[in-house]
């Protein structure tokens, strides 16, 4: 054998005992992204629930106070209304079941992930 095969064989050899020792790390490693993701999106969905349900909660709360002045209602329910259309998009990550997998299942979710 030549001497590049020898040294590209020892390489090799280097890499494979590499790849052996750190591959339990890694895959954890990715098990653990896929559970922080998973948890992300749901606070992401929660966020948007409190956008698009917190608007009408004060305001049925404090109606009173809109009755008496009409432009301070007119300037809430232009801001709910951005909050709640914002809040909307948000709120769907609590209805998407990859995130409650990503969770619970984070192999499966890793395997969906790598499909798509």
């Amino acid at each position: 054998m030549s001497e590049t095969t020898e040294k590209s064989l020892t390489y090799l050899d280097k890499f494979e005992q590499l790849a052996i020792d750190y591959t339990p790390k890694v895959i954890d490693a990715g098990v653990a992204i896929a559970r922080i993701e998973g948890i992300q999106k749901l606070i992401y969905g929660m966020i948007g629930f409190l956008l698009f349900f917190g608007p009408i909660y004060l305001l049925l709360k404090n109606k009173q106070i809109f009755i008496d002045n009409t432009e301070e209602f007119h300037i809430f329910m232009s801001f709910s209304l951005l909050f709640s259309f914002v809040g909307l998009f948000l709120v769907s990550n609590l209805f998407n079941i990859w995130n409650y997998i990503a969770i619970f299942h984070p192999e499966l979710y890793i395997g969906y992930k790598i499909i798509n």
